[in-house]
C-alpha cells in the first residue's frame, strides 16, 4: 500500500495498471494538482515521482511491502538499502540500457540544493517459533521490545538513523534443536490465509542425514570454456568427498547431445570420483547448449524413496527451452531437489532465479574465477545436509486451496520448508508432517487451533499474492503470453500489489494549485552519482518466515 501526506492530510493511493496509472500521474501534474506515483523499475529498485509541491507544503510518501527473509548459516538478515548504488556500465550501453540506467539518480531544481530525505522505520517480526540472538547490527542503540518469544518489535527513529546513515541490517535466529514447525493465520475481505514452516535443527548430527543421491548436470557447451567448467569439477570432488558410502551419485555433461558417466547411480568412493573427474574432462567443450535431454534423462533415474535426491544444474543458463525446464522441475518437485549454481561472466540470471523459484531453492552465481571458490563453498554447504526427505503435508481436519508450492521439496540444514495457501472455514484439525530421515520416519503434528488467526499477520495476504506474482512473472518473462500478463496485473490489483504491470498512483483533488505562481514540478533524471551504499543487499523474495515490515521513507521537500 502506498499514500500520500500533504500536511496533515493523507491520501490514499491506488493501484492501477502502469500504462493507466502514468496517464493519470500526468494529467494531474499538467492541471497544477500534487500527484505522486510509485513504480517498480526493476524487481528490486523502486521509484517515486512527485509533482507540483506548493510553497510551504510539506509532503511525504509512505507505502508499506512485505518481504520473505531467507537465512544464510542460519542467520536471518533483513537487510534495507537506504541508498542505492549505480550499477556498473560502460557510457554506451548506459545509454541504450534500461537495467543500467540509475532512474532514481535525481537532479535538483536549477538554484536549489537536492533534497535531503529523513528517514525512520518500524518493523515487526512474528516468526512462529522461539526468536534468539535478535540485533538490529547496523544500528545497535535501537532496543527490541519482545511481545512474546516469537514476536518482537523495533523502532528505528530519525535521530539514531542519522547517527549512522546505512543500510538497515537486523539480524536474528531461531532456537530449537530438532525439527521443529509452526503455523500462522490471517483473515481478510472473506479469505483466510495460512503459512506453514518447518524449522531444521541447529546443529543436525550425521545419524539424522538420510541417504543421499546426487545428480550432477553439467554444462559443457563452448561458452563454459576455462574457469566454469573447472569450479563445476571442484564443486562436485569437493561435495562428493564429504560423502558416506552409503551416497551415491551420477554425472550428465550436455552441449548440442548429452553423455551420462554411469548407466545407473553410483556409489561414493574415491575410485568412482576419480572416474567421474577424468570424464568431464575428456569431453571437449564445444556445441549448443540443450539442457532439456539431460535433464529427462537425470530424472529418469530417481528410483529409490528414502533417498534425498537432490539435481544440481551447473550452466552459463545461456540454453533453449527454458520454459520446458520450469515445467518438468515443477512437475517433479516432490521426487527430487533442484538447485541451479550459475557460473560465467555472461549468465543468463533471469533463468537461474526461474529454475530456483519453482525448484524452491537459491540461485547462487559465481561471475569471475576470484569469487568462484568461495560461491561454490556456499553452494555446497547449502545443498550438503538434507535432514527431512519424502515430505508430506496433510491438513487434517482444514479445507485449503491454492498451496505454493504444490509439492514440497526435502527439508535442509540451511533451509527451511515454508508453504503458503488460503483455507475454507474454521481452522481446526491439524498439520501432519510426514517424511523420513537417517534415523527413520518423523511424524509430527501442528495443532492450528492454537494457531490464533490475528492481525499482525496481514502480511500473510500479500505473501501468498507475491508468490504467485512472482511464479507467474518469470513465466511470462520466458512465454510472454497475454494470459500470464492478465494474471500477474489481475492480482495486483486485487491485493493492492506493485509489480512489473501495476503502479500506484496517489492524486490531491482537493485544492488545484495556482498556476499563477511557480511551482516545483517532478523532478528529471540525470546522470550523475549517487552515494555509494554502506551495504547493498538485494531486496530479494526468497523464503522463510513472516517478517512484516512497515515503514515511513519520509522525505520533506520545502518550496
Amino acid at each position: 500500500a502506498m499514500q500520500m501526506r500533504i500536511n496533515e492530510r493523507v491520501i490514499k493511493a491506488v493501484v492501477k495498471e502502469k500504462e493507466e496509472a502514468q496517464q493519470i500521474f500526468k494529467e494531474a501534474v499538467e492541471a497544477g494538482k500534487t500527484a505522486s506515483l510509485l513504480e517498480q523499475e526493476r524487481p528490486n529498485v523502486f521509484r517515486t515521482s512527485l509533482g507540483n509541491i506548493r510553497p510551504g507544503d510539506t509532503v511525504s510518501v509512505e507505502f508499506s511491502y512485505t518481504e520473505d527473509i531467507v537465512p544464510r548459516n542460519k542467520e536471518y538478515a533483513f537487510v534495507f538499502p537506504t541508498i542505492v548504488g549505480p550499477r556498473y556500465g560502460n557510457l554506451e550501453h548506459l545509454a541504450a540500457d534500461p537495467w543500467i540506467q540509475n532512474p532514481y539518480t535525481e537532479a535538483a531544481m536549477p538554484g536549489q540544493s537536492g533534497p535531503s530525505p529523513s528517514f525512520a522505520m518500524d518493523l515487526g517480526l512474528n516468526a512462529g517459533l522461539p526468536v534468539k540472538q535478535a540485533a538490529c547490527s547496523s544500528h545497535p542503540a535501537v532496543k527490541l521490545n519482545y511481545r512474546d518469544k516469537a514476536s518482537l518489535d523495533m523502532h528505528l527513529d530519525k535521530a539514531t538513523y542519522e547517527a549512522n546513515k546505512g543500510d538497515v541490517i537486523f539480524r536474528y535466529r531461531l532456537a530449537g534443536e530438532a525439527i521443529d514447525g509452526g503455523v500462522l493465520l490471517y483473515e481478510e475481505g472473506g479469505e483466510q490465509f495460512f503459512m506453514m514452516t518447518m524449522q531444521p535443527p541447529e546443529r543436525p548430527t550425521m545419524d539424522q542425514i538420510p541417504p543421499r543421491d546426487y545428480l550432477f548436470i553439467v554444462d559443457v557447451s563452448g561458452s563454459m570454456n576455462g574457469f566454469p567448467i573447472e569450479v563445476s569439477k571442484e564443486l562436485m570432488h569437493d561435495l562428493l568427498s564429504s560423502l558416506r558410502p552409503v551416497d551415491r551419485f551420477n554425472v550428465l555433461l550436455f552441449a548440442s547431445g548429452f553423455a551420462k558417466f554411469h548407466r545407473e547411480m553410483v556409489p561414493v568412493s574415491s575410485d568412482a570420483i576419480r572416474l567421474a573427474i577424468r570424464f568431464i574432462d575428456q569431453q571437449p567443450g564445444s556445441g549448443g547448449t540443450e539442457l532439456m535431454p539431460a535433464l529427462e534423462e537425470a530424472l529418469s533415474m530417481i528410483d529409490d524413496a528414502g533417498r534425498s535426491t537432490t539435481v544440481v544444474i551447473a550452466t552459463d543458463g545461456l540454453v533453449t527451452v527454458e520454459k520446458q525446464a520450469m515445467d518438468l522441475i515443477q512437475e517433479r518437485l516432490g521426487q527430487a531437489n533442484f538447485f541451479p549454481f550459475g557460473i560465467g561472466s555472461s549468465t543468463n540470471r533471469y533463468l537461474l532465479e526461474a529454475l530456483a523459484h519453482v525448484g524452491h531453492s537459491e540461485p547462487l552465481v559465481a561471475t569471475n574465477a576470484d569469487e568462484a571458490r568461495r560461491v561454490a563453498q556456499e553452494f555446497r554447504t547449502m545443498i550438503a545436509s538434507p535432514v527431512l526427505t519424502d515430505v508430506k503435508l496433510d491438513f487434517e481436519g482444514m479445507e485449503v486451496y491454492d498451496v505454493i508450492p504444490k509439492s514440497v521439496p526435502d527439508l535442509f540444514a540451511d533451509k527451511p520448508i515454508v508453504v503458503y495457501g488460503k483455507y475454507r472455514g474454521r481452522a481446526d484439525g491439524r498439520v501432519r508432517v510426514t517424511g523420513s530421515n537417517g534415523n527413520g520416519r518423523f511424524d509430527q503434528s501442528m495443532p492450528v487451533a492454537q494457531a490464533n488467526v490475528s492481525g499482525d499477520n496481514a502480511a500473510l495476504r500479500y505473501l501468498w499474492a507475491r508468490q504467485k506474482v512472482r511464479v507467474l512473472s518469470d513465466y511470462n518473462h520466458f512465454s510472454g503470453q497475454p494470459e500470464t500478463r492478465k494474471q500477474i496485473v489481475d492480482l495486483g490489483l486485487k491485493y493492492n500489489l506493485l509489480t512489473e504491470f501495476t503502479s500506484f498512483v496517489a492524486v490531491d483533488n482537493s485544492r488545484p494549485a495556482d498556476k499563477g505562481k511557480s511551482l516545483q514540478k517532478s523532478m528529471h533524471n540525470t546522470s550523475g552519482s549517487v552515494p555509494e551504499p554502506h551495504e547493498w543487499s538485494l531486496i530479494a523474495l526468497g523464503v522463510l518466515l513472516l517478517v512484516f515490515l512497515l515503514f515511513a521513507n519520509k522525505g520533506a521537500f520545502h518550496a
